[in-house]
């Protein structure tokens, strides 16, 4: 499910039933007034028509509430990770990072290629050492060459990945130079600050927490200013937003899930809980617990909620059960 998907479930979300749950309740008011103070037990009945209404959206207020707290969290992130862009230096610099990360992947990838090669030419080596009265010699000799070719081409992918390694290195030292000035770095560290923010909102830090990062890295700058070693801390500085945003990145990719999964639960409990609905429920909470563990921490209502729907369902087509057995 994309964004517009989201948006446009949270705009039904906010609006859906509210006009009939209001409706309903103007009426079921206007009503009360019109009948006649004999038709007392009818007038009851009316009086707990409104009080369940008023259940209904409150309830509904609620999910409204729940839906929207994480959400405003999530564009939050969102935005300070954007901001990032505004500096083309800055985001030049990362840009060079997420290159040289792309590259580690190749590399560390070619290199799982060269070891998984070179222990399947040691095993047949072993086995021609073992077995060379039952062996074919002519496939076996194709098969080394073959696979003695293949190391021969992957070791040469690795070297090629490692030049190009140094040259994107060479690229993000040039980037950071151009960061060597008062206005970028004041810029450096004001994004830096704004992802402390994030990420202490993110991960429940305290605002000392963030502080103390800041006031470790302005000092770190001074001594830096000192000793003429600002181009070092500076590309440290560049790196550490690179982390911080790519944590923010993760974070925001495990919301939308959970966005989804709220949604997701809350189409399950509208429903009737037959069985099918209480294995397809039960097999949600596995999931949930399993992949998306902060979804009960960010959506505790409904969590809980989905819960005791669960439990009482199976409590429910459990006496079914039991009293079909005594009628037959």
């Amino acid at each position: 499910m994309d964004n517009a998907d989201l948006s446009l479930y949270q705009d039904d979300f906010n609006h859906i039933e509210d006009e009939e749950l209001n409706f309903n309740k103007n009426k079921a008011k206007n009503t009360q007034v019109e009948i006649d103070n004999e038709k007392i037990k009818t007038s009851l009945a009316y009086s707990e028509q409104i009080e369940d209404i008023d259940k209904a959206i409150e309830e509904k207020q609620e999910l409204i509430q729940e839906f929207s707290s994480p959400k405003e969290k999530q564009d939050f992130l969102k935005n300070t990770s954007n901001h990032i862009k505004e500096n083309e230096k800055i985001n030049d610099s990362l840009e060079h990072l997420e290159a040289l990360d792309e590259n580690d992947k190749l590399i560390k990838q070619s290199e799982e290629r060269i070891k998984n090669t070179e222990e399947k030419l040691a095993k047949q080596d072993t086995k021609e050492n073992t077995d060379t009265q039952n062996l074919n010699e002519a496939i076996d000799e194709k098969f080394t060459q073959d696979y003695e070719k293949m190391l021969e081409e992957q070791k040469k992918e690795l070297e090629q990945l490692k030049k190009e390694k140094e040259g994107l290195e060479d690229n993000f030292n040039k980037s950071i130079q151009n960061l060597l000035n008062s206005t970028d770095i004041d810029s450096l560290m004001k994004t830096l600050r704004e992802f402390d923010k994030a990420l202490a909102l993110l991960l429940d830090k305290s605002f000392e927490e963030k502080d103390l990062l800041n006031k470790q890295r302005e000092e770190r700058l001074e001594k830096a200013l000192q000793s003429g070693e600002i181009k070092e801390v500076v590309k440290d500085f560049v790196k550490e937003l690179h982390d911080k945003n790519k944590e923010v990145k993760k974070a925001n990719k495990e919301m939308e899930k959970e966005q989804v999964a709220f949604i997701k639960l809350d189409k399950i409990l509208k429903k009737d809980m037959d069985i099918k609905e209480i294995q397809k429920l039960s097999s949600f909470y596995e999931n949930i617990d399993k992949n998306l563990p902060d979804f009960k921490k960010n959506y505790p209502k409904s969590y809980e909620r989905g819960l005791k729907t669960l439990e009482k369902a199976k409590t429910n087509t459990l006496n079914k059960i039991k009293e079909q057995g005594r009628e037959l």
